[in-house]
């Protein structure tokens, strides 16, 4: 049961419903301001818990991310200092979280591209998104190996990056 996935769309599929919902908005400021209102909707890091650790280096605002496995399954939070940030924030975690790690390892994330965000962003974002992405990645991508290999006690997390359990 802990593998499956859960009911619902897969990355893929709610790539593509985020595409659709974004080709109807005309031009670079509504754009602006509908990722700007996604973020509203991030769940984020409690401020108490936005700590140094939890500071992922490789991008140009605070992110904050907290990157779980549980049962083969991701589980990510997020959060960052910028509203339009949150909005991309807001996104990543609807597509991946709560996903088994062998799937998110395995995905092709190619929203931001195909949504042509990278057209509203200068290129140290754009890296700094690509970085993101492919943290949470490799995390899924180690952890899904791993997974159904070897029993393992409690969870196995990550904070900005770097491995809790000393793998």
């Amino acid at each position: 049961m802990g593998t499956e996935r859960k009911t619902g769309p897969s990355i893929g599929e709610a790539q593509e419903r985020w595409r659709e919902e974004f080709s109807g908005i005309g031009d670079e400021f509504d754009r602006y301001t509908w990722l700007m209102a996604l973020g509203e909707g991030l769940r984020g890091i409690p401020e108490k818990e936005r700590t140094q650790d939890l500071l992922f280096s490789g991008c140009m605002s605070r992110v904050w991310m907290r990157l779980e496995e549980k049962d083969g399954r991701l589980s990510l939070r997020t959060e960052s200092d910028t509203l339009i940030l949150r909005g991309i924030l807001f996104l990543l975690e609807d597509l991946l979280d709560e996903r088994t790690c062998a799937e998110v390892g395995s995905a092709k994330i190619d929203l931001f591209r195909e949504m042509d965000l990278e057209s509203v962003f200068n290129g140290t974002r754009k890296k700094g998104m690509g970085s993101l992405v492919s943290e949470i990645q490799k995390f899924a991508r180690e952890r899904g190996d791993d997974f159904g290999k070897e029993k393992r006690d409690g969870n196995n997390a990550v904070k900005a990056g770097r491995n809790l359990q000393g793998d």
